[in-house]
């Protein structure tokens, strides 16, 4: 499958009510405003770390409450931040930057991490997304591989990295 950019990617950090609280039909007309815009499959980037979440969770609402088609979308969920519980008045991560929130975020690096941050973030996009997302992600996972190689005998070696294709 050949994935075709557009000229515009669509950010979802409003969505996660960075800076402002916003309505929930005020972020779904802001979806469908972003899908009138595009000519083919619209690209929404997005991270767990948007409003601890609640981007991806609006996101995935306002897609299935306009009824678009998964294959006419593409998500790209930037892993590391994992959602948990809201402990004190507002979230631990950027202090007075998200407004709202009922949930805070913390990092979850290396692949048992980013395995629970792609897992979360697909349940949190729901409904018809959560089967697509995984399946089309899976599908996509590259493993980066060190290979060395050397032009000359006694010239330096030289480090490249290559990207395969993997299975999970």
């Amino acid at each position: 499958m050949e994935l075709k950019l557009p000229p515009v990617v669509f950010g979802t950090s409003g969505l996660g009510n960075l800076y402002v609280a916003l309505d929930e039909d005020v972020k779904t007309r802001i979806v469908e405003a972003c899908i009138r815009q595009s000519e083919e499959r619209v690209i929404f980037d997005s991270a767990g770390k948007y409003g601890a979440g609640l981007a991806l969770e609006s996101l995935g609402r306002a897609l299935k409450k306009l009824g678009i088609a998964p294959g006419n979308v593409v998500i790209s969920n930037k892993l590391g931040w994992l959602r948990i519980p809201l402990a004190g008045k507002e979230p631990t991560f950027e202090p007075g930057v998200w407004k709202d929130l009922k949930y805070d975020a913390v990092q979850k690096i290396g692949y048992d991490g980013m395995m629970e941050c792609f897992e979360q973030g697909n349940e949190l996009l729901g409904g018809i997304f959560r089967r697509w997302c995984r399946y089309t992600t899976r599908m996509n996972i590259w493993q980066r591989r060190e290979t060395t190689v050397r032009s000359r005998p006694g010239d330096m070696r030289i480090y490249s990295t290559h990207m395969r294709r993997c299975s999970i």
